[in-house]
């Protein structure tokens, strides 16, 4: 019985340093300001390298971005909100916005809950942001009409460099990433709103 359980006690410790070793967690400072971010360095599988992500949403302020709901108190949990031009101008040197594939590669070896944070989601959305990406809900805002902030604690999304065509929009623009309270992720397109940024350094 002690052999057993020394065994299995031996495959679960094999196990979490296996997962600790998938992915490093470090910060960052922006030059630009002086901030601070947490970032995690995972295995890339499509590309079998390692990618370092930022792991909070991006807080710096270029022209035109806006915190929701025009609060400045929000900026410290959820960052700023961009439009797609703002987005292109606001990674850090070094740095850039992730594309599609980046972020389905980020998707591949994790779930919906794995990605998303351990508080701020409503109604019980909470994840187990196992992670290290720690996905929170900071809504949006919607230009048409009236920059209009919407979804606090329902849906995250993120900036992608990729283009895709919009059936309800009938028009082809910049994709969004995006995660939702009831644990769904996907991609959609639409260039009316103001979203989050997460940035990927370059390799």
């Amino acid at each position: 019985m002690k052999t057993k359980l020394a065994i299995l006690l031996g495959i679960c410790l094999l196990a979490i340093t296996n997962s600790t070793k998938a992915q490093t967690t470090g910060t960052f400072t922006d030059p630009r300001d002086g901030q601070v971010y947490k970032t995690i360095t995972v295995e890339d599988p499509l590309k079998g390298t390692s990618v370092t992500w930022l792991a909070q949403n991006l807080n710096y302020q270029v022209s035109g971005a806006k915190p929701y709901d025009n609060d400045e108190s929000y900026r410290k949990n959820l960052g700023l909100l961009y439009t797609a031009e703002q987005a292109r101008q606001a990674c850090p040197p070094g740095w850039h916005i992730p594309s599609k594939t980046e972020f389905e590669s980020l998707l591949k070896e994790n779930t919906t809950e794995a990605l998303k944070s351990t508080k701020g989601w409503s109604n019980n959305g909470n994840g187990t942001n196992a992670s290290g990406f720690n996905a929170f809900p900071a809504g949006y805002i919607y230009m048409n009409p009236g920059s209009i902030s919407q979804r606090l604690g329902e849906i995250a999304y993120f900036w992608t460099t990729t283009n895709m065509y919009s059936d309800i929009y009938n028009v082809t623009a910049p994709a969004h990433f995006y995660l939702n309270i009831r644990g769904g992720a996907s991609f959609s397109s639409g260039g009316d709103y103001y979203v989050s940024v997460r940035c990927i350094k370059n390799n």
